[in-house]
């Protein structure tokens, strides 16, 4: 009887050292993570640069004064096309420091359409003999724009093109640019030539036209005709005959491809600022 009583003892004594003593100790759980709530955005005071210059506007006035991340902004200053945009905070507003006449028709194609561009550089490929016309229309297009333009034997996202049959060439045009488009953006062009002089740029009819190359490469670039004589994107006879583009056509592309996006509509309104405007996409085919 002992014996069993002994040994009950000992058993529920060794049961007891296994559980800690006979202290019960609670399970421990992973202390909460309080999230810390997000600062609400702040209305600041846009900063407002020259697309020029990149010198600060001391003159521009916004509309609010204050704007939150996001929200519309319309910006304003003298000797400036009025800007309409959604505003990015920490990103300077850039202004297009060009008379509103001129841009609408060289940007905007009178200025019912949208701004049209393309989205990176692309490779041109010449029509066998004018290698090096197109040589310095490539390097011409390249230093104005920004864009990575390179030549090719091969099929490419731009071609040159001899070809006096052409139909839309009847009525004695000189030359033809085909675009085509994603959206608002250019993605393919094709410049058909109607004699090999025009092309080479050594006719001297149409009042010295030695340039045709070269406006033709405006349009693939996605400028309209300037209503400067001055500039080589002039449809008149007299116009600028040079084979580098005018101040004028270097700031209205440098603004076009550094500060501005497809889509954007006259005199300087960005996409998704709210508007009834529908955009329209320029036609496919310019004739000069």
């Amino acid at each position: 009887m002992r014996l069993i009583l002994f040994v009950a003892v000992a058993s529920a004594f060794a049961l007891v050292a296994a559980c800690g003593g006979g202290r019960s100790v609670a399970p421990t759980s992973p202390a909460a993570v309080v999230a810390t709530p997000a600062p609400p955005p702040v209305a600041v005071v846009p900063e407002v640069r020259s697309g020029e210059t990149g010198a600060p506007v001391g003159s521009a006035v916004s509309s609010p004064a204050q704007v939150l991340p996001g929200a519309p902004v319309a910006v304003t200053a003298p000797g400036f096309l009025r800007r309409q945009q959604l505003f990015v905070g920490g990103t300077p507003i850039f202004l297009w420091p060009q008379e509103e006449a001129y841009v609408r028709a060289i940007v905007y194609a009178g200025g019912q359409f949208g701004l049209i561009r393309w989205s990176g550089g692309f490779r041109v490929k010449p029509w066998p003999g004018t290698e090096d016309k197109i040589a310095v229309v490539i390097a011409e297009a390249s230093r104005v724009s920004g864009l990575s333009i390179t030549m090719t034997t091969e099929p490419a996202e731009v071609e040159f093109i001899l070809d006096p049959a052409e139909p839309v060439l009847a009525d004695n045009a000189l030359a033809v640019t085909f675009r085509t488009y994603s959206g608002l953006t250019i993605t393919h062009s094709r410049i058909v030539f109607r004699s090999l002089g025009e092309f080479l740029g050594n006719n001297l009819k149409n009042g010295g036209r030695t340039n045709t190359a070269l406006h033709e490469m405006g349009h693939v670039l996605g400028l309209s005709h300037s209503i400067s004589y001055h500039d080589v994107m002039s449809n008149e006879d007299d116009r600028n005959p040079g084979l580098t583009y005018g101040s004028g056509e270097e700031l209205a592309l440098r603004m076009m491809y550094t500060y501005r996006m497809p889509g954007n509509a006259a005199p300087d309104r960005a996409p998704g600022v709210p508007t009834t405007t529908a955009l329209r996409t320029p036609l496919s085919v310019v004739v000069d």
